[in-house]
């Protein structure tokens, strides 16, 4: 311990976390869709290390809901939903929710590979909902109607719209607008 150290960035503001013993075994990356759950992963630190994060050398491995997860889960979850944070990843160590990430959430890819699950249709599945977005295909399978032009973009990756039908709904909300 350096007091002179401490003392040059008393200043600064500082985050402080406890330390948890179950470090050492990992956190979870929960990651949660307008409130909702849709998935998770361990984190496993290095040996030797208490850093979980994927950048930080933790390694990925597959986990459900475990320990306190799912009343952690039920009761952040519609909290989020109120404040509007769509996409979240929370991590959790033991029984402690340690952090909620708001602004980029990291460990979608991490959860397919270990577990299966596709995170990014599910993703697309929950912005349709949200947007209530309907659309409709004409028999000769181009799709027409729609709200606006960010839903023509999002639908069009997620569903993989050729680029003519594209342009033919892209015309179509032009049209309408």
């Amino acid at each position: 311990f350096n007091r002179e150290i401490l003392e040059n960035y008393l200043h600064l503001p500082i985050m402080v976390q406890k330390y948890i013993p179950e470090i050492s075994d990992g956190d979870r990356r929960i990651i949660l869709f307008d409130g909702d759950y849709v998935g998770s992963v361990a984190r496993i630190p290095k040996n030797g290390s208490l850093k979980a994060n994927f950048h930080a050398g933790g390694k990925a491995e597959k986990t459900g809901l475990v320990y306190r997860d799912s009343e952690i889960v039920s009761k952040v979850g519609p909290k989020l939903k109120e404040r509007n944070l769509f996409f979240v990843g929370i991590d959790v160590i033991g029984n402690y929710l340690t952090e909620i990430n708001v602004t980029s959430p990291t460990g979608i890819r991490e959860i397919r590979l270990n577990d299966s699950i596709n995170i990014e249709e599910i993703f697309w599945d929950f912005i349709e909902n949200k947007l209530n977005f309907e659309t409709y295909a004409t028999e000769d399978g181009t799709m027409v109607y729609g709200n606006d032009y960010i839903k023509l973009i999002n639908l069009s990756k997620y569903r993989k719209i050729s680029l003519e039908n594209q342009y033919s709904l892209q015309e179509h909300l032009q049209d309408v607008s």
